[in-house]
This record gives C-alpha cells, structure tokens and sequence, in this order.
C-alpha cells in the first residue's frame, strides 16, 4: 500500500472512518450535479392575441426574466384566439433518457375566476416538430374546486383547414390547446375547492414541475408474468403545488399512473408512452414554454388580471457528473479516480474526480458520486489497488442501505 499518496494533503482523521463517509451519506441530498443549469429568459414576454384584426384583449406589464403581469380587458370568440404569453429560447436536447426541465414559479389572480371548466395552463413547446407537452393543466372555479391534468399538445402552430401544419415564427395559434389528456390528480393545497386557483384575489399559489424523458420496463404478456418484455419511452411529469394560506399542505401530483399508462414491472412507476400519443414524433428540442387561460372569457367580470413571479426554468442533460472515466456508468472505477486524486484543488477535472466542477476533487464529488452510483462494483484488479480509505468508503456504502432498512423497521 502506497500510503504516502494518500497521507498527502490530509488529516489525519479525514475520510479515515467509516463513522465519517455515513456522516457524508447522511448530507448527500445537499448533492448538487454538475449537469444541471438554469435557462436564462429575456426580460420581455412575447404573446399571441389576435383576436379583433390583432387588436388583441391582453395587455403585459411588470415584465422580466422571472414573471409578468396579464391583464384581460375582455373575452374572446375563439380557440386560436385566447391571449398566450411565451418566451423563446436557445433548444435544449430532450432526446435521451434522464434528460429533463424544471421549473418554479408563483402565481396570484387579481380577480374572480370565472366558474365552470376555466384552465390554467403551463407547457413546453418544440418548435422544430411543432408540437408541445403540458404539465400543470388545472381546471377551476368554485364551484368545481381544482383538479391537475396532463397533456401531450398536438401543434404550436394551428392550421385551419386540419391539415398537419409547420411551426410558423409568430404563430402560437394552437400551443398549449391540448390534444389528449392523461392522468390525473385532485384537491388543493387546503384539500377543498376554497383553496383552489382564482377563487380569491389574495392567495398566492406556487408551482413546480418537472418533465424527465425516460424508459420503463413493461409487461405486455398476458396473463402478465412479471417479466419485461417491452421498454418503454415517454414523458415522466410531476407536480407541486401549495400557497400561503395558513395551513395549506404540498400537493404532490405524479400525473403518470392513470388510464392508458404503461408500468415499470420493477419500480411500478408509470409512463405516457410518447411513441403512441405523439404521432408526429418524439418531443426532443425543447425551445419554448408559456401559458394559457384556456376559456374565452376566463374572468367573473369579463376583465382581470393575473401575476406570474419568481419564475425559474433549470435543464439537466442527463449527464453522469461522476462517470471520471466517462464509460457511460458510476461505479467503482470512478470511485478509484477519486480516492486517487482527493485532495487536489485548483486544477483539478472531471476526469480527475471533480464532478461539481469546482475545480477540486473533495467530500462533495463524493457525494454525487454515491447520488449517481450505477455499478457494477469495481474490478478485482482495481479494488486490490485502492487503498483503505477506499475500501472504508465502499464498506459503508455497502451497508448504508442495510443500516437504512434496520432504521425504518424499528
């Protein structure tokens, strides 16, 4: 054992005990990924409101990069004419498995909503198949509380006469219209209708959600045997939702386990196959977001207003951060990089063993690595090389689930 090499540029207690990498297990849900960046908006929305030869009935203020104010001075006659406010942006790719969006925002209604199937709507846009995903789709108004619904959206761009269209610049005649609904999820922050969206002018309601392509492994046989036999793609989309109503609770809606999912015979987690509902092809470069109050008059009064604030939009690529020897896993060859170059600060790279990108391999490259841990375990000739802090930190790793189920049983 070289035990020099890793006596350089330690403590002597640092990393030493397997007492220590449990504390660092324990704190891994601070584990930041490297493959994760926020999306910068411009400062001004663009919105789609040609009712009346484009005279429009939506007026935008308070803009910028995290929210604006929509104010509706009327109602409306048609679909394609019902004001939507979107922002443009550079494509992210959403072709592979893990790659995903998030996003954050709140939002208050200034007035009455009005009662009946009124829709509050959020989604992403890909302008190149011109087609969109909706993940917050809520229905409203007092007298029918509020309930979370997901859609895949046929076209950003409408054509008239039912012809498939092409996305034109400009055009967002049909984007966030929706064409199929799948899944669902009741209630409201409250757990009753008073807690809903626009049913009071002082609540302010925040969302999150995110989409993440993935794969499941699915049981088609039948009887099912229990047995993958088909994988899978599609969208995986979640939802959050709470206020600042004084005993308002998180809704958690996991909008994929309704009809017309497909199930993970592992995990049991379920899946919207998009190579079914999207005939057009799959979503993969994501270029825009935006919403939509899906009625034509969707204020009581005729006119009102709403405030979306705080907005952020977050893309993970998908990438493994901790894959140091970039062979497409995590495992305990990476682990080996790490234990090899701890320590280094300053110049240190992801080949290293820096997988925040902070130029230094320490505790918390570690900690994204057990986040990624994909296996295998590392190999014989490997794990004879590495040296006893390496071999601490596997034996805790190894047994951090074991000591995590002996908790819950007790």
């Amino acid at each position: 054992m070289n035990k020099n090499k890793h006596d350089k540029g330690r403590g002597p207690n640092c990393l030493t005990s397997v007492l220590g990498v449990l504390l660092l297990i324990a704190s891994v849900c601070g584990a930041v990924s490297a493959a994760t960046q926020p999306i910068n908006l411009n400062s001004s929305w663009t919105e789609h409101d040609p009712f009346q030869l484009f005279a429009g009935v939506q007026t935008l203020s308070n803009q910028s990069s995290s929210g604006f104010t929509s104010a509706h001075s009327g109602a409306v006659s048609d679909l394609g004419e019902q004001p939507r406010v979107y922002q443009e942006f550079t494509g992210v790719d959403t072709s592979q498995v893990g790659q995903k969006l998030s996003v954050s925002f709140d939002v208050q209604f200034h007035d009455l909503l009005t009662e009946g199937d009124t829709q509050f709507r959020f989604g992403f846009g890909d302008t190149t198949t011109n087609q969109g995903l909706i993940p917050i789709m809520i229905d409203m108004g007092p007298a029918f509380g509020s309930s979370l619904r997901m859609r895949y959206d046929d076209s950003i761009t409408d054509d008239e006469n039912g012809a498939v269209p092409t996305y034109e610049a400009g055009n967002y005649s049909g984007f966030l219209s929706g064409s199929g609904t799948f899944g669902n999820g009741g209630s409201s922050p409250t757990g009753e209708s008073s807690g809903g969206l626009g049913v009071d002018t002082a609540t302010i309601h925040t969302f999150t959600t995110t989409v993440e392509r993935l794969e499941r492994n699915v049981d088609f046989s039948f009887p099912p045997d229990g047995i993958a036999d088909e994988v899978v793609n599609g969208w995986y989309t979640t939802v959050t939702w709470t206020s600042d109503v004084p005993g308002a609770e998180t809704l958690f809606v996991d909008t994929n386990n309704g009809e017309f999912a497909e199930f993970d015979v592992d995990t049991e987690l379920g899946v919207y196959p998009e190579d079914t509902f999207n005939t057009r092809g799959r979503i993969e470069n994501i270029d825009t977001l935006g919403f939509l109050m899906f009625n034509n008059q969707p204020f009581a009064a005729g006119s009102g207003s709403y405030t979306i604030s705080n907005f952020t939009v977050e893309y993970d690529d998908g990438a493994l951060a901790a894959d140091f020897d970039e062979d497409t896993d995590v495992d305990g060859d990476d682990l080996a990089i790490w234990d090899t170059n701890y320590g280094l600060t300053g110049t240190a790279t992801k080949m290293q063993g820096d997988a925040d990108a902070d130029m230094d391999v320490a505790g918390s490259d570690y900690l994204i690595w057990q986040q990624e841990f994909t296996g295998p375990a590392m190999s014989a000739a490997v794990a004879r090389a590495v040296p006893e802090p390496s071999a601490l930190l596997l034996a805790a790793t190894a047994a951090f689930p074991s000591l995590l189920r002996r908790k819950r049983n007790t």
